[in-house]
């Protein structure tokens, strides 16, 4: 596929009905950021209440304007919005979540005879057998914060979804260790920027814990954990298919664990570290900053 000549003059235009983690938004925000006129769109605007999102436009909208760009990006394998654009020679398509984990197959005959390149920040996902398929992770815009010198490392969890988090087992596993720590698990839902606020204030911060999700392994690091790394936390989570991250990225920067006795043991292993040595690498904001992250975007969407 051959690369555009003429950067400036690319117009990519991304839609989504629901914008998952707010990632159409981001994704069209790195474009900006390193000079591609790119647009974001959605149906409907996410519950969460970020501070910046995609504007709101219809399908007849949609129908309206698609022609007008170069690129296509649909995100979160959403065949409806495929049925609006299909026409289109330049589509990609972000597969992320729960419905493509649950029917890959079904998916893969749906958007494969249409698109030229899929994106997934999923790792799970590599092998599925989407066409032309390539890992993205989320970038982030967030800088490190200045702990709190405590007596105990604050460890949190706060979980969007609690039993896709594995939250129960989490409290289970960190239930002998709570001498050591200052705990804080909370299921109680807070719009974007104030769990932000909450998640700051930590020194570790579990993600998840979740290896298997409706009959299927699931156990993969999301947004959240690159958000917390970003404000400075050491981020424990899981990641069942980790080469995918390290071929693009190098060394992950957060601890992996697979089981609950290794989630206990990172867990112990840490009580009695220091703040500074929770410190995150240099390699992880060089890696994920929005320049970086809009340059591989491009990247993918040339070939």
């Amino acid at each position: 596929m051959q690369f555009f000549n003429y950067i400036s003059n690319v117009k990519i235009l991304n839609i989504s009905s629901n914008d998952y983690a707010n990632a159409s938004h981001h994704n069209a925000n790195a474009l900006r950021h390193i000079g591609i006129d790119c647009v974001d769109y959605c149906l409907a605007q996410h519950p969460f209440n970020y501070k910046s999102q995609s504007e709101v436009i219809t399908r007849d909208g949609i129908k309206a304007i698609y022609r007008n760009y170069d690129v296509i990006q649909i995100f979160h394998t959403d065949e409806p919005l495929l049925l609006l654009v299909g026409s289109h020679p330049r589509i990609v398509v972000y597969h992320t979540g729960t419905r493509y984990r649950n029917e890959p197959e079904k998916y893969n005959k749906i958007f494969n005879p249409f698109v030229q390149t899929t994106i997934t920040d999923h790792c799970e996902f590599m092998g599925l057998g989407a066409k032309n398929i390539h890992y993205l992770a989320p970038h982030i815009e967030l800088t490190p914060t200045i702990k709190a010198d405590t007596s105990k490392l604050i460890v949190g969890h706060y979980p969007s979804n609690a039993e896709v988090k594995g939250t129960e087992t989490i409290r289970k596993v960190i239930e002998p260790l709570k001498g050591f720590f200052d705990v804080r698990i909370h299921e109680e839902k807070l719009n974007h920027e104030a769990n932000l606020k909450r998640v700051a204030e930590c020194h570790i911060y579990i993600e998840l814990f979740k290896p298997e999700l409706n009959g299927k392994q699931y156990g993969h690091f999301g947004v959240s954990a690159f958000e917390a790394a970003a404000l400075g936390c050491k981020v424990i989570t899981q990641n069942y298919h980790q080469k995918h991250y390290t071929d693009v990225y190098g060394e992950c920067p957060f601890v992996i664990v697979d089981t609950e006795h290794e989630l206990y043991n990172a867990l112990y292993n840490m009580r009695n570290w220091s703040s500074q040595s929770l410190l995150t690498k240099y390699e992880f904001y060089r890696n994920h900053n929005i320049t970086a992250t809009g340059n591989r975007i491009l990247k993918l969407i040339n070939g």
